[in-house]
């Protein structure tokens, strides 16, 4: 419908014009998206009224986005019962700010790692790098980047992601909508390497990049569909062992990641911290009825830059498992005299 709209606008000596009025939830992505996020320009103005996700119970804040409380006292005492009741319960607060405040936010249930959780990984000491980590691998295709995550025996967490060189870094983020400067600022950082050149990163790239960064790994992991080329690239330097993704051992990982986040070691250094956040915002889980769940991998556009997000998980995985394995036990001597 809003394309067989849209394209009526254009035609010659045509008086119609169109105006579109609404929030930007639940959708996360699709032309309403696209058209709010383009802005104005020609013939097209955008006015969007949303809040500060970090104030987001503060009452300017939300008159800010809500200014009908401005003329209706009905409308202002709804929206703070509504504000407090959402301070009291997380799936509340997602609606909240989905459509009071025009921020679309997950339910909690669908999110990888809560705020709260990943505030926990940054406000712990970042132990030294000590002992051989175990990396996990996502390797991109087309648009996509691909990413490694290395975690250390300690918790420490450290990230990398090589983007395509073809288009610019510049041109990705207008292609995707992000606030510029965003992909620059972490290529700045050195957390993303560009194979310039190139429109699809090849896995050796990431390898090397992996390896001058940290050296060697106790093992790396990832997707099964993917093993093959991820051993090529390795060229036994360290093994590769492929993870089938089926919902069980999926929502393995999902849990691990979630436990070491909340309850330790897991402890992400600093440098990787802008990295690992924009991934993890990008990230959506999927439940099912038997309650497992796995990361849904966006499709539109390609634009869901959760590829690290997805290393993160096989990494904590392989991390959780072989911490679980126990050390031999020591022989018993029993002296015959």
């Amino acid at each position: 419908m809003a394309d067989a709209i849209l394209t009526a606008l254009g035609k010659p000596e045509s008086p119609m014009k169109a105006v579109f009025i609404g929030t930007l939830a639940p959708a996360t992505s699709g032309w309403w998206h696209d058209l709010v996020n383009g802005g104005s320009k020609g013939s097209t103005f955008v006015m969007l009224r949303q809040g500060d996700r970090k104030r987001w119970d503060r009452w300017p804040v939300i008159q800010q986005a809500n200014p009908l409380t401005r003329i209706s006292p009905e409308f202002r005492r709804r929206l703070l019962a509504e504000r407090d009741a959402a301070r009291e319960d997380t799936r509340l607060k997602a609606q909240f700010l989905s459509y009071r405040l025009n921020l679309p936010t997950a339910d909690e249930s669908e999110v990888l790692l809560t705020v709260e959780d990943f505030d926990r990984t940054c406000a712990r000491a970042v132990p030294a790098r000590e002992g051989l980590p175990v990396w996990g691998f996502d390797l991109g295709g087309g648009r996509a980047w691909s990413a490694a995550v290395s975690i250390w025996p300690a918790g420490r967490c450290e990230a990398l992601a090589v983007a395509p060189g073809i288009p610019s870094i510049d041109d990705q983020e207008r292609r995707d909508r992000v606030p510029r400067g965003t992909y620059r600022d972490l290529v700045d950082a050195g957390t993303l390497r560009v194979a310039e050149g190139l429109r699809v990163p090849r896995p050796e790239d990431l390898v090397d990049a992996a390896l001058n960064a940290w050296g060697e790994p106790a093992a790396a992991i990832c997707d099964r569909f993917r093993a093959g080329d991820m051993a090529d690239a390795a060229g036994g330097r360290f093994p590769v062992y492929p993870r089938v993704s089926r919902w069980s051992e999926a929502a393995a990982d999902v849990r691990a990641l979630r436990k070491i986040a909340a309850d330790g070691p897991l402890a992400i250094a600093d440098g990787s911290r802008g990295l690992i956040q924009a991934s993890l915002a990008a990230a959506r889980v999927k439940n099912d009825d038997q309650g497992s769940c796995r990361i849904a991998k966006a499709v539109h556009h390609a634009r869901s830059r959760d590829d690290v997000a997805a290393a993160l998980v096989l990494a904590a995985g392989v991390h959780v498992r072989s911490a679980a394995i126990p050390e031999p036990a020591r022989p018993i001597h029993i002296p015959l005299d």
